[in-house]
């Protein structure tokens, strides 16, 4: 039997003590901020900020006997094409463009949830599918906050050390999570970074700071430390309060995939292939009114007058037999676009994406055609939502707890349904004449929800009541 990292933190969290805390946190942070899984969820976010790889390219630079030379005459552009932000956001809009449904049995209890949540939910949502996207994974974290109500926010995977009871079950008993914050030294004044960690358990929070050595000691930011997840104040007496916690971490995993995968990861080495041929391109087009000069019978005492006449005065001179004549390379225009094509194309079927080309597009493509294009970002977004339909249920929990909390009920987190509503680009027309032939045969609730014009089908059903009371025989 060994003891890993990870089991020394579960062993401090199990018994409640500091056995070796600082330097246990130290090993753990510093391991997992070299790994290449935190490298890649880096590089995806950089990738969607169009920080790519062909910025760090300098076209001017040649070789010779392997020793690196500069032209500067030679042009430098660097092209991103962003097609990780297009292909992410694509899937965010597809998979959370449009409101998510939160439905169960007992319309009070949807009501409560629905006010609970608010819009911010859906804002949230969207963020989690571009973060995970991005990164592989990444955390809701539900909480209390400080007027007593029940809130939530999105942590970034980066920042989270997930701790499972054994290598196999995956049940979660504990979070790490590390941030670095900007400090003043007070020797000097400068600037510097500095970790803070927290140690989340299923009662309570630890919170530690980087000291001067790289360790980590309880932070004195926090004058009750470890504490509770938040207190409860009785108005009668409010010098009393009384601690609460969940029974479990609230930290709520969004993982991209089974592997945690970027989406970058399948289209990077395409990515920058498409940047440095576009790139290379560009500056070839610049760079083609650089003639090489071939010169017979040049009047002048070197190549710099040569350059500044031809620049100043459009001429020079040459003796009577002499002359002038520049060459340039052909460029492979044809095979050039061919190949960009080619790239594109492939970025698009292993990024799982749509294609919004007018030539692949069409004027109006009808649901079949329609269907089929979004056949691959449909099943990239089929395989995301399975995973979130599990952290969803997670979700459900806590807030549900609340609500139970603070209304004295016995609601069922179980009970609660999460429907995507996913977008996609529809023929108005002919999705509006089946809705029309589809009367009497399918229910008008369905027929509602499949309508063009309709967003909030519930919402509709209201309307329609209102004005069929209205009605005045």
């Amino acid at each position: 039997m060994y003891l890993t990292q990870n089991d020394l933190i579960k062993f401090q969290i199990e018994n409640n003590n500091n056995i070796n805390t600082k330097k246990v946190l130290k090993e753990i942070i510093t391991e997992d901020v070299d790994s290449q899984f935190k490298k890649d969820m880096q590089l995806g976010i950089e990738y969607y900020s169009l920080k790519h790889k062909i910025l760090e390219h300098d076209f001017r630079t040649y070789y010779i006997d392997k020793k690196a030379l500069i032209n500067e005459r030679k042009s430098d552009n660097k092209i991103i094409n962003g097609y990780h932000r297009l292909l992410v956001d694509q899937k965010a809009d597809y998979m959370a463009g449009k409101s998510i449904s939160i439905v169960t049995d007992d319309e009070d209890f949807s009501k409560q949830i629905n006010s609970l949540l608010g819009k911010k939910f859906n804002n949230i949502l969207y963020t989690l599918v571009v973060g995970s996207s991005n990164a592989g994974t990444v955390y809701l974290h539900p909480f209390i906050n400080q007027f007593g109500k029940f809130d939530y926010i999105k942590i970034d995977g980066s920042e989270i050390i997930p701790i499972y009871d054994t290598q196999f079950s995956k049940i979660l008993i504990g979070i790490i999570r590390y941030y670095q914050i900007e400090i003043k030294r007070t020797i000097d004044g400068k600037s510097i970074l500095r970790y803070k960690a927290e140690v989340w358990d299923s009662e309570k929070t630890t919170f530690y700071a980087e000291d001067d050595d790289g360790d980590f000691i309880l932070d004195s930011d926090y004058p009750i430390n470890p504490r509770p997840y938040w207190y409860s104040y009785n108005t009668a007496f409010p010098n009393q309060k009384k601690a609460f916690s969940w029974g479990r971490v609230p930290f709520i995993e969004f993982p991209n995939d089974d592997l945690k995968m970027s989406d970058l990861i399948l289209t990077k080495t395409l990515i920058d292939d498409y940047d440095f041929q576009v790139s290379d391109m560009s500056n070839k087009l610049i760079d083609i009114a650089k003639y090489v000069w071939i010169l017979k019978g040049y009047q002048g005492t070197d190549l710099g007058e040569f350059v500044k006449n031809l620049e100043s005065f459009g001429a020079i001179k040459v003796k009577e037999s002499g002359s002038v004549d520049n060459k340039v390379g052909d460029l492979p225009y044809e095979a050039h676009d061919s190949y960009l094509n080619r790239l594109e194309d492939n970025i698009y079927i292993f990024g799982r994406g749509v294609n919004m080309r007018s030539d692949k597009f069409g004027n109006s493509p009808s649901g079949v055609a329609l269907r089929f294009m979004y056949s691959l970002l449909d099943l990239k977004a089929n395989s995301t939502i399975i995973k979130y339909s599990l952290g969803l249920q997670e979700f459900a929990w806590f807030f549900t707890d609340f609500i139970n909390r603070e209304n004295q009920k016995k609601y069922d987190p179980q009970s609660v349904d999460f429907i995507f509503n996913k977008s996609m680009i529809l023929n108005e027309k002919e999705m509006a004449d089946i809705a029309v032939e589809s009367k009497g045969v399918i229910s008008d609730r369905t027929i509602l929800a499949n309508h063009p014009w309709v967003k909030n089908p519930a919402q509709e059903e209201e309307w329609l009541k209102e004005e069929k009371q209205n009605i005045i025989f």
